[in-house]
C-alpha cells in the first residue's frame, strides 16, 4: 500500500512540476537536442559540419542521412525517438552521412523518378 501511495504521490508531484516549469523544461530539451544533434553531424561529417555532395556548412540545414535509403523502416522502428539521440546511444553505427536538405530531397527525388522511368540518365546526371 505504502509503494502504491508513493507512486501517486511522485505522479501528482511531477505534473505540477512539469506544468510549472513547462518553459524553462522545453528551453532545456531544446538546447540538448541541438547539441546532441551538432555532436551526431560532427560526427558523421568528418569534425567538420558539411554536406557530403556539395559541401554546405550551415548546420541548421544539415540533417542526416541512411546511406541505404532504408530511412523508412528505421523511423517506424525507432517510433518518437529522435534519430540523433538514437545515433549517439549506439555508438555513432556506420550506414549514415550528412546531408544538407536539398541534396537529401534531391536524393530521394531522384530515386523515385529513375525507378519510374521518368528520367534519363544523361538527365540525372545534370542534377
Amino acid at each position: 500500500m505504502v509503494n502504491k501511495n508513493r507512486r501517486d504521490y511522485q505522479k501528482i508531484y511531477q505534473r505540477a512540476y512539469r506544468k510549472k516549469y513547462r518553459k524553462r523544461l522545453h528551453a532545456q530539451n531544446k538546447k540538448n537536442y541541438e547539441m546532441v544533434r551538432k555532436e551526431v553531424i560532427l560526427y558523421y561529417s568528418g569534425g567538420k559540419a558539411a554536406c557530403a555532395k556539395c559541401s554546405h556548412s550551415d548546420i541548421r540545414v544539415l540533417t542526416i542521412d541512411h546511406i541505404d535509403d532504408d530511412g523508412s523502416q528505421h523511423r517506424k522502428k525507432l517510433g518518437a525517438s529522435s534519430i540523433y539521440a538514437w545515433l549517439k546511444k549506439n555508438n555513432f553505427p556506420s550506414g549514415f552521412q550528412v546531408l544538407c536538405h536539398n541534396c537529401n530531397w534531391l536524393k530521394e527525388r531522384i530515386k523515385h523518378l529513375t525507378s519510374k522511368d521518368f528520367l534519363l540518365e544523361d538527365e540525372i546526371g545534370e542534377l
